[in-house]
């Protein structure tokens, strides 16, 4: 490894993304190299002291680092037991260790996909396969994982070095303890590596050799949870299908080519040489950008496409284990759609691990099923969309949380004055019900619905130009700080009459505005809110009369008795701070678009696209989490039994998953959101442009990041790649 290395893999714009080329630079192992991580350990050893003996055994016996003729015998040595004869033996195995994890996801208390799911199939039978003890306690699957890691970066720490080290002693020395049940299993490789290995061979080496292929095993991890993520973000219609039989074996490949858990991979070229009329020089390490390959041959339906393009790599150090995790996902795939046919994903609680070479799932958050349940003594999920739909349009029967109800009694009997708190749950219009939310309807309406808004399609188109500006001009261009946030600021304050006496102090306490959706919060919380909810109210102002009146301004030059200046000015705060959900919803459709097959995203920058995939783009990016309402009296709503003042939490996580048409996004009936014309509008408007404008915008891979909100997901982060054309 050399400096080199690592400064080839900051430069993405030389990767090479041509998969003939990059399979062609991956055969010709006679130019090529594989960078020599042994001459790296040297130095440090030498200048440190420092002894990474285990790590060095490891390697030693990887055909991943190994060339020339050690690498031919290694893998002729391999070559039997990984045929998709032998292969087949084990799928018994596999087929049990996925049972017993889906029966762990089953009884999992808070359902995680990568702990739950992924990691325990994948150890129950990588230990079988290896013939070493199961992983009872987790630390060899952490140990492997640590292990795993010496692929990942070119220039690991000295300090991640050391760990690597310790977890390669971890997992050499649970190779040598053999399964109590192996003679139970086809043939262990340990056992096969026993009786197939040269005169030459020690124990010590078979059991590097075993370890190699244990710590390998967890790219089958990666990939299943990388493709899981993948599949549970489409249409729920596609989960479906993957439950059916015969939708693997058509479709596998087709996902390994989607899916990759290798994002690179680094060759040094030994001479000067040229492939197709490339050249490389010598020395100068040559990038190959796996997904971009394997994108190139999906889109092109290339022959070679149904084989998994590049993500086992290609040539001499192709990886073996290409029938090992095909027939694992055979197994696993199918398995989890069948027995959990409802399951979603709690997307922004997923966390990634990504590095310039390899990307992971370490956590997915999940929910198992669309069955309603209690989650606690007075609260209930209501997930099916048909419950769902009987109590959002029932409100004889289902009212929305009495909050100003709420807060006067929590005044009077903890004695503390939450006049602001009170003042905000009053003019919140999803806090209301009766005759004052009827008159804000009515002229909330007038200003804002959808036949209202032809006036104000140029601010919109205004704010969408100043947003791509920014995103054009940024150094390092992030798609909700330099797009999202500008777009919704600048189609929202002036719609709704935001004028401030400090701009710059009122955008950045507004954030805080959104947890006004959430009912039921804790008294700190409630003091927090309400200081900056008092703050932001003091320093507004009443618009100056314009053409375009805006909200306040219209609603302050009508007589509505039961409604002051401070109650008028109250509305247009809380009507901004769930408007939030706009730059969130804009941020999570183009994070969606952006991740799928190029057979959705080659369309995303025509507007009849976006308007006749619309619903489904809103079903599955919709910011808002859940949906509020309260019994009137005692009921039982999809089987579970609720008490007088109950609170039905309507998640929408379940209920919009899979419902284009009809999806609850903004609600329905009376309490349906009085923004959603704006909404629709400026998201309709504002994503065909961004794609338009920048035609070969990507995203730097799993590097989104989330606010830890309840009540919406939210982007933070989204940073981006433009082509240097389009970001003139």
């Amino acid at each position: 490894m050399a400096l080199a290395d690592f400064q080839a893999l900051a430069n993405p714009e030389k990767f090479l993304t041509d998969p003939t080329v990059a399979a062609n630079l991956l055969r010709n192992s006679d130019d090529f190299a594989i960078a020599a991580m042994g001459d790296y350990l040297d130095i440090l050893e030498t200048r440190t002291g420092e002894d990474f003996g285990a790590l060095r055994r490891m390697l030693e016996n990887s055909l991943m680092f190994q060339e020339q003729q050690p690498h031919l015998v290694m893998r002729r040595l391999f070559a039997p037991f990984f045929s998709n004869k032998a292969i087949d033996q084990w799928q018994g195995c596999a087929d049990d260790a996925v049972a017993a994890a889906l029966d762990t996801l089953a009884q999992a208390s808070d359902p995680d996909l990568i702990r739950d799911f992924v990691r325990p199939a994948l150890m129950s039978f990588m230990t079988s396969f290896i013939g070493c003890a199961q992983d009872t306690t987790g630390q060899l699957y952490d140990s492997i994982r640590s292990a795993n890691s010496v692929v990942s970066h070119p220039l690991l720490s000295l300090s991640e070095l050391r760990k690597i080290n310790a977890s390669c002693i971890h997992i050499l020395d649970s190779i040598e303890e053999d399964d109590p049940a192996g003679d139970q299993h086809p043939q262990s490789f340990k056992n096969y590596l026993r009786e197939n290995s040269g005169p030459g061979s020690c124990i010590e080496t078979q059991h590097a050799q075993a370890a190699f292929v244990l710590v390998s095993g967890i790219t089958m991890a990666q990939s299943l949870g990388l493709t899981l993520y993948g599949l549970l973000r489409r249409p729920k219609e596609t989960w479906k299908q993957v439950a059916l039989p015969g939708w693997i074996d058509d479709n596998l490949s087709e996902l390994f080519l989607t899916y990759p858990s290798a994002l690179t991979m680094v060759r040094v070229p030994t001479r000067d040489t040229e492939i197709a009329g490339c050249p490389f020089h010598k020395g100068v390490p040559a990038v190959v950008d796996v997904a971009k390959c394997n994108s190139a041959l999906r889109d092109t339906r290339a022959p070679n496409a149904r084989l998994g393009g590049l993500s086992f790599g290609a040539g001499a150090h192709k990886c073996p284990g290409e029938a090992l995790s095909r027939m694992f996902f055979k197994s696993a795939l199918p398995a989890l759609a069948q027995r959990f046919p409802d399951l979603c994903l709690h997307v922004d609680r997923a966390q990634f691990q990504v590095s310039p070479m390899v990307q992971a799932l370490l956590a997915m958050p999940c929910e198992r099923d669309g069955q309603s349940t209690s989650v606690s003594a007075r609260m209930v999920d209501i997930k099916s969309l048909e419950a769902a739909r009987s109590v959002i349009n029932c409100d004889a029967d289902f009212m929305p949380p009495a909050m100003e109800t709420h807060l006067k009694a929590l005044s009077e009997r903890a004695g503390l004055d939450l006049d602001p708190a009170i003042t905000i749950a009053r003019n919140a219009m999803f806090f209301m019900s009766g005759e004052r939310h009827a008159v804000l309807r009515r002229v909330v309406a007038g200003h804002l619905g959808n036949n209202r808004l032809d006036r104000w399609q140029p601010r919109i188109d205004a704010a969408i130009d100043a947003g791509l500006a920014q995103l054009a001009q940024a150094q390092s261009p992030d798609l909700i700080r330099d797009f999202a946030d500008p777009v919704f600021h600048g189609s929202t304050q002036d719609m709704l009459g935001i004028v401030t006496q400090d701009g710059a102090r009122f955008n950045k306490l507004a954030p805080v505005l959104q947890d006004v959706l959430e009912p039921w919060l804790h008294l700190r919380e409630l003091r927090r809110l309400q200081g900056v909810f008092t703050e932001l109210l003091d320093t507004m102002d009443l618009p100056e009369s314009a053409p375009q009146a805006s909200l306040l301004q219209v609603m302050a030059d009508q007589d509505m008795p039961d409604f002051t200046l401070r109650d008028k000015k109250a509305l247009v705060l809380v009507l901004y701070g769930a408007s939030f959900n706009l730059a969130h919803t804009l941020g999570n459709m183009a994070h969606w678009l952006l991740t799928q097959p190029k057979d959705v995203h080659s369309n995303i920058a025509d507007p009849v696209w976006i308007d006749r995939n619309f619903e489904q783009l809103l079903s599955t990016c919709a910011s808002p989490k859940y949906i509020y309402r309260m019994a009137r009296e005692a009921a039982t709503v999809d089987g579970v039994p609720l008490a007088k003042n109950d609170t039905l939490r309507l998640q929408l996580l379940s209920i919009n998953r899979g419902t284009a048409v009809g999806n609850l996004a903004f609600g329905h009936g009376l309490h349906r959101c009085v923004g959603a014309a704006l909404s629709r509008r400026v998201l309709k408007s504002a994503l065909p442009r961004l794609f338009q404008r920048f035609p070969d915008i990507t995203l730097l891979p799993q590097q989104q990041r989330y606010y830890s909100m309840s009540q919406t997901v939210a982007m933070s982060a989204l940073p981006c790649r433009l082509s240097r054309a389009s970001a003139i």
